[in-house]
């Protein structure tokens, strides 16, 4: 089980999820990371065999298969924007979030900005999923407005569907 919490990343103990203290010398210890990044953690995702930690304006990637071998990285990106944490979903390998300018899709190299065509509004507090086929994001405008939003990845096309919060 994998968590964040002020400046450090953790890996629960293989046996026992509850437990992210204990330090025996095998491979089955639980295991932490500090980063010295500012600002808060906004987001974690587990994708493509990495763990994904998010803050506002980067990501720390962490790699490996056991705790003695963990890696961790970290780019300088658009991350998840506060409060939008829930936004992440992945859809044929590709992981969307909402970041401060608005919709990312990742594929494991630089997140791209898919939603340019959104105009000057901004959004916050993105709720995502997907059906399998298209990414679903509910989101609320500057005036408080909800909206849901779906993107359909074979087209490139967004389309509002209703003033729904999800």
């Amino acid at each position: 089980l994998w968590g964040v919490s002020g400046r450090r990343i953790y890996c629960s103990k293989y046996d026992d999820p509850q437990d992210f203290d204990t330090q025996t010398g095998t491979d089955a210890d639980a295991w932490w990371a500090d980063v010295g990044s500012p600002g808060e953690f906004t987001g974690i995702v587990s994708y493509s065999g990495a763990v994904l930690c998010f803050k506002e304006n980067l990501v720390h990637k962490v790699l490996g298969d056991l705790p003695g071998e963990f890696t961790v990285s970290t780019y300088h990106v658009s991350g998840i924007q506060p409060g939008s944490h829930a936004s992440a979903a992945i859809l044929n390998e590709v992981l969307y979030y909402k970041g401060t300018a608005g919709i990312y899709a990742y594929n494991g190299y630089t997140p791209q900005l898919i939603s340019e065509n959104f105009g000057e509004r901004r959004y916050s507090e993105a709720v995502g999923g997907t059906d399998g086929a298209r990414y679903w994001v509910s989101m609320k405008d500057e005036t408080e407005a909800w909206g849901i939003f779906c993107y359909d990845p074979a087209t490139g096309i967004w389309m509002r569907e209703d003033g729904l919060r999800a």
